[in-house]
């Protein structure tokens, strides 16, 4: 098992992690996601932009995981000191594996890349009822600062 940065030959299996995680999210929440693919040509974009990366998890030569990161640069208050922070974009591990053990070496890889960077702080944003998640994340030490509330017009 390893971790390590994607390169343009994972783009084919970034895109179907990519497409089970939205069909996930669709079941969770189907007037929100669609659950289509993001497409190959989206997932190129995101390995090409320096402010973004893919950690993947690796299992006898297989991606059985992925966290796609970006580096966020912002200010705590209008005025005041900048500061840089990793935000996860998407996490996603099969759902063949335990996403307590799988799921937790992901993310400390994720933990040691913004570390090795000296960014503040990790920052996610997860679906209200994906509650497996919320809670493999409490596990984490991420806990809920804000909350973002939602209706339909």
């Amino acid at each position: 098992m390893k971790l390590r940065l994607a390169n343009f030959q994972d783009v084919k299996v970034l895109n179907r992690l990519h497409f089970n995680l939205n069909l996930h999210r669709h079941q969770l929440q189907p007037t929100n996601f669609q659950g289509k693919s993001m497409g190959e040509e989206w997932v190129e974009e995101k390995i090409n932009d320096a402010s973004t990366d893919y950690i993947v998890l690796e299992l006898e030569g297989q991606i059985k995981g992925m966290a796609l990161i970006k580096i966020v640069e912002a200010y705590s208050i209008p005025g005041s000191l900048r500061y840089k922070y990793l935000q996860i974009e998407d996490f996603m591990v099969d759902s063949d594996l335990d996403l307590e053990q799988y799921g937790r070496i992901l993310f400390n890889g994720v933990r040691a890349y913004g570390k090795e960077l000296r960014l503040n702080h990790i920052q996610l944003n997860e679906l209200a009822n994906d509650h497996q998640k919320i809670e493999f994340f409490n596990q984490q030490k991420l806990k809920p600062v804000q909350q973002t509330l939602k209706c339909m017009m």
